[in-house]
């Protein structure tokens, strides 16, 4: 149970920007197609909230989505180790204020058991920003690239973001859901292991 106060709270805590008349909107409409429940306090904000129709609002997300917008797209190899290269993009991060997250083909081994992907995907708040920060250790090459840096300004990708960079459970499903047969058959061993526990609470 939430008031729209702590969804806005924990919301902020992920890294989302949203305003409570927002959260409020979206509550109502999904009150009214029955996938939360919403019990009235004596005021709009101590109305408490409870998902009833998880899978219901996994569907909405999944139909209403729409892959992030890439300005700039760069195919590149490097000779980091992977804790290497994520160490090097954590401290960017941090001294250039800047976001990067891995993609959700790129994130999908943190969550569910598949083949490591040969190239990393990373989406890049500035590209240019994070090329003059790892310099000589990543070459622009279309020849076995093993890494492909995708610049967006799109900050949903960038919400709820893992320590290791990898994109939240539930961008990684939304992704997933779009691409081919074999990352969509990921998609559904990740659909049920984010399902799960809230069917639990319910």
């Amino acid at each position: 149970y939430n008031s729209i106060t702590e969804v806005k709270a924990e919301m902020e805590s992920r890294g989302g920007t949203i305003t409570q008349a927002t959260i409020s909107k979206v509550c109502a409409s999904l009150d009214q197609d029955l996938v939360i429940e919403r019990t009235k306090g004596q005021l709009p904000r101590t109305r408490s909230l409870r998902l009833i129709q998880p899978e219901k609002l996994l569907g909405l997300l999944t139909e209403n989505y729409a892959p992030p917008v890439i300005s700039h797209r760069l195919a590149a190899k490097t000779t980091l180790t992977p804790d290497q290269f994520y160490r090097r993009i954590v401290e960017w991060e941090t001294e250039a204020a800047e976001k990067a997250i891995l993609t959700g083909s790129s994130s999908a081994g943190q969550y569910v058991v598949m083949a490591r992907e040969p190239i990393q995907s990373l989406y890049c708040s500035d590209l240019g920003s994070l090329l003059k920060r790892l310099g000589p250790d990543l070459e622009e090459t279309s020849r076995f690239p093993n890494i492909e840096l995708l610049e967006t300004d799109d900050d949903f990708v960038y919400f709820d973001a893992r320590d290791d960079l990898a994109a939240s459970p539930v961008q990684t499903y939304l992704e997933l859901m779009r691409g081919d047969k074999r990352e969509q058959e990921t998609a559904e061993q990740l659909r049920k292991a984010i399902l799960q526990p809230l069917k639990k609470k319910g």
